[in-house]
């Protein structure tokens, strides 16, 4: 039996993420080698959901081979593009005719993590809720809207960005964690063609309507983290190459090292890098911490540390690219510099 059909809502311009996400689609933009949008996909996958609506703003052409990759993996992925911004609920609203079932998952793109899908898909049924939101601890939820709950989990409302400080776990408040369960006719709620948004419009209609909307708090050691940063970005990396998310794996094993790249026998790649296709990696060069992008090249005696480099960038020779560094796609840095 297939499980409910999933909406990934993708269609942000990816603007937290610039430059990476200059000349890339914001779900292509690849962890370890592998899109990160498979992620998410395996995650589902596994357990019983083989069916998605890719919510999307860019071209389709971009996606058309990552859709046809997943097709032999056993999911079938459909894309829902929208010509204006709608928001979450409104890019919802304009995938609900290509998803099946009475039940949908939703997943923001931005998010990273190993939630037991099945687990909260029981919690949904058994609770009898129209809308179940997945409810997660942060050490600082300044970012974040936050779902105060009530007994057995029903949600009694929802807070904005609270001020910086305020934790997260204080008085049984936690964050959206930005993956939903939701019975189809929620979304007749929605007006087609409009911007509108789950957590500021529709989620709180709901609750004050008087529907059962129920928060489901992620068990303790659930992998959760918003990418939608460079530095969240390196970190989501450095976790999967630590094996935190060895339980879902996008597609046979992922490889740090691009077998297509050119790595020099006295350069120096350490296991927490990532290197991408058709790379150059010269003589005496170190790479740690770091990520190199399709067709990076880093010159003789160049030391790349904790890093992010855009894809088709030229690091000259001796070049010292500090940690935390963003280069956007074609950058080019001079031999000797320090950026």
């Amino acid at each position: 039996m297939r499980g409910p059909a999933a909406l990934i809502l993708s269609g942000g311009k990816g603007t937290r993420l610039r430059p990476l996400t200059l000349g890339t689609p914001k779900p292509l933009l690849p962890l370890v080698n592998a899109p990160s949008l498979g992620f998410p996909l395996a995650l589902l996958r596994k357990h019983g959901c083989r069916d998605a609506v890719l919510c999307v703003s860019d071209e389709l052409a971009p996606y058309r081979p990552f859709v046809s990759a997943q097709k032999k993996l056993g999911t079938s992925v459909l894309c829902s593009r929208e010509t204006r911004e709608l928001g979450t609920a409104g890019a919802m609203k304009n995938a609900e005719r290509l998803a099946q079932g009475e039940t949908l998952f939703a997943f923001n793109g931005d998010i990273l993590t190993d939630l037991d899908l099945t687990a909260m898909l029981r919690f949904h049924r058994e609770r009898r809720a129209r809308i179940t939101i997945a409810l997660v601890p942060v050490p600082d939820p300044k970012h974040y809207g936050l779902v105060r709950t009530g007994p057995r989990g029903r949600v009694r409302a929802f807070i904005e960005k609270p001020p910086s400080g305020r934790s997260a776990s204080a008085k049984g408040v936690l964050i959206n964690g930005g993956i939903y369960l939701m019975d189809r006719a929620v979304l007749d709620r929605v007006p087609a063609g409009r911007n509108s948004s789950v957590e500021r419009e529709l989620f709180p209609g709901c609750v004050r309507d008087g529907l059962p909307v129920f928060g489901y708090a992620v068990p303790r050691g659930t992998y959760w983290l918003d990418i939608g940063t460079p530095e969240k970005y390196l970190q989501a990396n450095l976790d999967v190459l630590s094996g935190r998310l060895k339980k879902i794996v996008p597609a046979g094993s992922l490889r740090r090292i691009s077998p297509s790249a050119s790595i020099h026998p006295l350069a120096r790649v350490g296991p927490d890098a990532v290197v991408g296709p058709f790379c150059r990696v010269g003589a005496g060069a170190e790479v740690r911490r770091s990520v190199l992008l399709r067709r990076v090249t880093a010159g003789k005696d160049s030391v790349v540390e904790g890093a992010m480099i855009g894809p088709g960038s030229v690091l000259g020779d001796a070049v010292r690219v500090r940690p935390f560094t963003v280069l956007g796609p074609r950058s080019r840095v001079t031999a000797f510099s320090r950026v």
